[in-house]
């Protein structure tokens, strides 16, 4: 998908997952995702540095789960679906996680994923 020198490439997308952090769960939105991290949409009250888990419906068997960490705040573009109107989009908050600690099967699982994301 990259080489060493390229940043990973981001993939948007309009996904529901889940976001574990202190205890608590939450379902998200995750809007874009890479090899490397995701960005997810929450207005939750979190910090850089936060820590948690983040859980992925990805087709072909059980969830996808990485423990990840907040590095930023921002905003991402989602797309809402309208019958009159086409190319509407809204900007929502929320932030960068990067993934800690993922098992190398789990990886090859995520790079199918996002190369069918790739492919539409």
């Amino acid at each position: 998908m990259h080489r060493s020198d390229q940043r990973p490439l981001r993939y948007r997308c309009d996904l529901l997952g889940r976001f574990e952090i202190s205890g608590g769960r939450l379902d998200v939105r995750i809007l874009d995702l890479s090899e490397v991290g995701a960005f997810v949409e929450t207005s939750l009250d979190l910090k850089v540095g936060d820590r948690g888990v983040l859980a992925l419906p990805l087709p072909g068997g059980d969830p996808w789960y990485a423990e990840v960490t907040v590095v930023r705040f921002g905003t991402a573009q989602r797309e809402l679906r309208h019958a009159r109107l086409s190319h509407l989009l809204v900007s929502c908050p929320g932030v960068d996680v990067t993934f800690d600690r993922i098992p190398d099967d789990e990886i090859e699982r995520l790079r199918g994923f996002l190369e069918l994301l790739d492919e539409r």
